[in-house]
């Protein structure tokens, strides 16, 4: 065990590389966590890995949901994100997952031994159970720390160690403070480093107290740090969050309570040990005592107080309304192994007294017992981790499956000169999570998509895709909570009014099973193999586990492409217009209206557009030329007889601007979430930009990257 105090750095290098090794060892077919698109965190790493396929990655993001702002719906500015510049996907990914387990679990260990002079076994133990970070499966998270909490749940041992050893006498120390703090904002975004700076100050207020004025100078320049690199982030959310979906959200029921009595089931084992722990000691170990109250705290907080603020005070917030404060659940895994750690080091060495006769508990110390438990947990869950993700991986959890289908790549790569389109997944009905096909995997491969699943989007555009699935929200008003929630933007059922998909550039729909809609054209991408892909299905996991191992493949499932005759082309112009007094209205008038209507008529809201002069508006046919785009800036030479509104079929924003002939021109709302320019008769050339105030240009290139 001295060898372990001296070189803790081997073990926990080893152990991390068990936890995450098969999220590489088995190649481009190694498993991947299904969930982690939620959020864009999978997608948008790897747009960075694919960048080739798309014209730009600039301040408008087109890969999903009709474009979003880049900034607003994507974990790409965090600093894990650095390896998909560089490494294939999986080896990217499997680098991550190993990186958040080693830097968990070594500075735990670390923390616990140089801070609290803690034995070296209950010290190994929180490094151990904290690299795992097994949570109860009701959050999504019982296979450890997901891709989208970057490094900054898994670094919090990490922050806590390094300002620990700052020592505000030496002034080389305040230029290390800003780095921490710059490297913190780089490592996490700003929702989940809300949750883990108090964590930092409670354990220098109250855990290991630092209470000379001169090292809370260091914790300010830690701040700053923090801050001035969260600064750019921080400006697009804060001009964006009020059109989001997330500024509707209903809070009403929240999650967090559901999880924490999940995770409270999980981790009781741990608060036990550590009010063991406190008794044994009377309450004489500070920091025992602090994080006990921490735990308690917490559990009552979003067991029976967050409840009421959901009702109460989320309604008032604003566009903070979809802000998660029950989150306190991340940080809850961290607090009872810890605890349960400082508990176990309190807990008696002596033999077990109570039992007289001969036995071989007789010769077992209260501490051996309780550490020899805790261990074995966290061995059995570990084994528990590849129980679950190898199945998952042989089912299609797996990069290939997910990101190198043959059909979508044919896909895109047969179309890649077209006119711009847009393309929807119909995700597998029956299973939570469809391995195989998922809607925001298809923005990988270089397609833009109507649907997929972000956590932040506009609201204009969830209102719209509600009347596009209306028929399924008929039968359950919040299937799948997506009214109240809204991250999952799909056909559900695989029911949906193919008018608003053409509306919305939708030329191809993509499913894992033949579709009996006589509308659409069957086109032969994915057929070459579908015999094999179908047998595939049928074998055992066993089996299929066997060919992995033996051929280093797996066939992919069956996929059907259909392509949509009726798809409105991205810029088409319009002769006629309705007006309406409110947004649902709009939106009842699309929905019921026939195809040709909607390729003739703009549907505006009479407040948006009161100053158009629409009497003057014309039948003649004319015509559109795309002459130049990237992500943020369109050229196109339009050819009108008489005047017209242009339509674009990409999500309205207020930073969009336009100009005709060199001459500004507003963009209005039209058909509720998309653009609208009036422009009269003649031949023009109209420029349209995504010009937000937080923009960095160098000429005509967007630097995205200049913002973090």
């Amino acid at each position: 065990m001295h060898w372990l105090s001296e070189h803790p750095f081997i073990l926990f290098f080893l152990w991390s590389f068990g936890l995450a090794c098969e999220y590489f060892m088995f190649g481009s077919y190694s498993f991947v966590r299904i969930p982690e698109d939620g959020s864009f965190a999978m997608g948008g790493r790897l747009l960075l890995s694919f960048r080739e396929t798309f014209p730009s990655l600039g301040y408008w993001n087109l890969s999903q949901l009709c474009g979003n702002d880049t900034i607003l719906g994507s974990y790409i500015f965090d600093l894990d994100s650095l390896p998909f510049f560089f490494l294939p996907g999986w080896l990217a990914t499997g680098l991550v997952m190993w990186l958040q387990r080693f830097i968990a679990g070594y500075f735990t260990f670390r923390l616990l031994r140089e801070t609290l002079n803690l034995d070296v076994y209950a010290a190994l133990f929180a490094g151990l159970a904290y690299s795992l970070n097994a949570n109860y499966p009701d959050t999504g998270l019982q296979l450890g720390f997901p891709l989208y909490y970057s490094l900054s749940i898994p670094g919090i041992p990490f922050f806590i160690w390094a300002l620990s050893r700052l020592n505000e006498r030496e002034k080389l120390s305040y230029l290390l403070a800003f780095g921490i703090g710059a490297l913190f904002s780089l490592s996490t975004n700003v929702g989940f480093g809300i949750f883990v700076l108090p964590v930092i100050f409670f354990w220098l207020l109250f855990v290991v107290p630092r209470l000379h004025l001169m090292f809370w100078l260091l914790v300010l320049v830690f701040m700053m740090g923090f801050f001035m690199f969260e600064l750019p982030i921080l400006w697009p959310i804060s001009l964006n969050a009020s059109l989001s979906q997330r500024a509707y959200y209903n809070m009403v029921k929240p999650d967090g309570p559901i999880l924490m009595q999940g995770m409270f089931i999980k981790d009781l084992l741990f608060v036990l040990i550590a009010v063991m722990g406190l008794v044994v000691s009377r309450g004489k170990s500070r920091p025992l005592v602090a994080l006990v109250c921490a735990i308690l705290s917490s559990v009552v907080f979003v067991i029976f107080v967050y409840p009421f603020f959901s009702i109460y005070v989320h309604p008032h917030l604003g566009f903070l309304r979809g802000f998660q404060f029950d989150r306190i659940y991340m940080i809850y895994p961290y607090l009872t192994i810890v605890a349960a750690a400082i508990g176990i080091s309190c807990l008696p060495k002596k033999e077990l007294g109570m039992i007289k006769s001969p036995s071989i508990l007789r010769g077992v110390s209260l501490y051996t017992a309780a550490l020899t438990v805790v261990l074995s947990l966290v061995g059995w869950q570990s084994l528990n981790m590849k129980f679950i993700s190898i199945p998952r991986m042989l089912n299609g959890a797996n990069y290939t499956t997910l990101y190198e289908n043959p059909a979508l790549q044919q896909l895109a790569e047969t179309n890649k000169t077209a006119s711009p389109f847009r393309v929807v997944t119909i995700p597998h009905q029956e299973a939570q999570y469809p391995y195989h096909l998922y809607p925001a995997a298809a923005s990988v491969y270089g397609l833009e998509t109507a649907d997929g699943y972000l956590s932040v989007y506009f609201r204009r555009y969830q209102e719209y895709w509600e009347q596009v699935i209306w028929q399924v929200l008929q039968e359950e008003p919040d299937y799948s909570s997506f009214s109240s929630w809204g991250h999952r933007v799909y056909l559900f059922k695989g029911v949906y009014d193919l008018n608003l998909l053409s509306l919305a550039n939708v030329r191809f729909i993509v499913s894992d099973h033949p579709l009996s809609d006589k509308r659409l054209l069957l086109l032969p991408f994915g057929s070459a193999n579908r015999d094999r892909q179908i047998t595939w299905q049928t074998m055992s996991s066993t089996d299929r586990l066997k060919n992995v191992l033996k051929k280093r493949q797996l066939p992919d499932y069956p996929t059907f492409v259909y392509e949509n005759p009726q798809m409105f082309p991205r810029f088409f112009l319009v002769e006629n217009v309705r007006f309406f007094d409110k947004p649902e209205h709009v939106l009842e008038a699309m929905r019921k209206a026939e195809y040709q209507e909607l390729r003739s008529t703009a549907f505006l809201k009479k407040s948006d557009v009161s100053y158009l002069p629409v009497d003057r508006l014309g039948a003649e046919a004319g015509s559109i030329e795309l002459l130049h785009h990237t992500s943020d800036r369109w050229i196109l030479k339009v050819k009108n007889p008489r005047d017209s509104i242009l339509m674009i079929t990409n999500n309205y924003n207020p930073y969009w601007k336009a100009t005709i002939d060199g001459k500004d021109a507003k963009v209005f709302p039209a058909d509720h979430t998309f653009q609208g320019i009036y422009v009269s008769g003649g031949e023009h050339e109209i420029i349209l930009e995504y010009s937000p105030p937080y923009a960095v240009r160098f000429g005509e290139r967007v630097w995205v990257s200049a913002t973090r």
